[in-house]
């Protein structure tokens, strides 16, 4: 419909039934067909009016139906590949996120175990305010138990914030290459790091079993030695009713990491930097950690999405988080380095990404960085032209939940 045409006859209409989630928007004279537009979240029967018309969109205000019978977002954010998910789903195997190549071959895991949260004993402490000698034997143990090397039994996956760990016998055969990796003199045994033998791309690391006692050489271990534990970034998972891999979760994984920090540090500004240069990228305003979106998406921006159109209209409706972003210029990151070896970051003349106290930072690979900025990018473009910049922001969002794996 050619809102340009339709002037200021454009009006809406949720018709006189129940509760709908679609909106008849018509030409008051007739001149277009109706289009009915399918909404993110049911509405309240009979609204009507005239749209506000703005040089290329339209907008309109909408009674939607009542909190307790939508339920609320935030329970839907929750974190894809968790244990409980695969547990359910039991994929076949694990896909490099970069190059496709299978690289775990899962069908014998029967078993994903959930691992406490990276910050676990941060909880403890701030939960006790008395010592407790049992809580202190059962925190003692809960360490010995996360410590790296401890071997992972066959048949069973371990399943952590960021991380899934595996059996080295479960690595497919010749999909995984080794690198050593820098130890610190106080480390307990020497880590391997672990890359797709297709592509190159990093994917994690191996550790070899405790109870084989210390390497007696500097060579790596043989896999079936070690358990392999792998970024859920660098991982896509296969289901055996599904052989192709879906698309990449790492936007969603990150989504998730922007409302998990803004819960945990009231955090609503983050800086990305790339893991081996420590090279800022962008700066994320996370202006609403979840919603409810339905849209038309372009082709660039479906080849990224997890959520799919339930019939032919091609609408998608889906749980997204809305990002604002910012790419930092070559000047930005100049300033910042000079900053930094002057020691005035965070000072009053600081840029404000810089600020310790006001930014977290996320650290990504570059090629993840660049994924992130891909999918922003490609969510920006769905907006009409005129609502694509606030200030000095990008608007954009990132999906937040994948329909299959969260």
């Amino acid at each position: 419909m050619d809102t340009n045409s339709a002037a200021s006859r454009l009006s809406f209409d949720t018709g006189a039934g129940g509760q709908s989630q679609a909106v008849s928007v018509s030409v008051s004279d007739g001149s277009a067909a109706p289009a009915s537009l399918l909404l993110p979240v049911p509405v309240e029967a009979a609204q009507s009016g005239s749209a506000t018309l703005g040089d290329d969109h339209f907008a309109f205000k909408l009674q939607t139906a009542s909190h307790s019978e939508r339920g609320t977002s935030d329970a839907l954010l929750s974190a894809p590949l968790s244990a409980e998910v695969l547990q359910r789903r039991l994929p076949s195997h694990f896909a490099c996120d970069a190059c496709q190549e299978v690289i775990i071959d899962s069908s014998g895991t029967k078993t994903y175990r959930a691992l406490p949260s990276q910050h676990w004993e941060e909880l403890i402490d701030a939960w006790m305010c008395h010592d407790d000698q049992e809580i202190n034997v059962s925190v003692t143990r809960g360490r010995e138990g996360m410590e790296e090397g401890r071997r992972i039994a066959d048949g069973d996956a371990w399943v952590a914030d960021a991380l899934i760990a595996w059996p080295g016998a479960c690595a497919s055969a010749g999909s995984l290459r080794m690198e050593s990796r820098p130890t610190s003199s106080d480390a307990s045994q020497p880590l391997w790091d672990l890359h797709c033998a297709a592509c190159g791309v990093a994917l994690g690391y191996a550790a070899p079993n405790l109870e084989l006692g210390q390497p007696s050489s500097p060579e790596p271990p043989a896999l079936q030695d070690a358990s392999v534990r792998l970024h859920k970034r660098a991982l896509l998972p296969i289901t055996e009713s599904v052989a192709t891999a879906c698309p990449s979760l790492f936007p969603i994984l990150a989504a998730n990491e922007l409302y998990q920090l803004s819960q945990a540090h009231a955090a609503r500004h983050f800086v990305v930097e790339e893991e081996d240069t420590g090279r800022p990228r962008a700066m994320l305003w996370l202006f609403l950690a979840s919603c409810q979106l339905s849209l038309s998406p372009t082709p660039r921006l479906s080849r990224i999405l997890h959520a799919s159109s339930p019939d032919e209209s091609g609408h998608v409706v889906l749980t997204a988080s809305k990002v604002f972003f910012r790419d930092l210029t070559a000047d930005e990151v100049a300033e910042h380095h000079e900053q930094r070896q002057q020691g005035s970051v965070g000072g009053a003349t600081a840029v404000p990404w810089s600020m310790p106290a006001a930014v977290e930072r996320l650290t990504y690979p570059a090629r993840s960085c660049a994924a992130l900025l891909e999918a922003l990018a490609a969510a920006n473009a769905c907006y009409p032209p005129s609502r694509r910049c606030f200030g000095p922001w990008s608007v954009s969002f990132l999906e937040a939940v994948s329909p299959a794996w969260t």
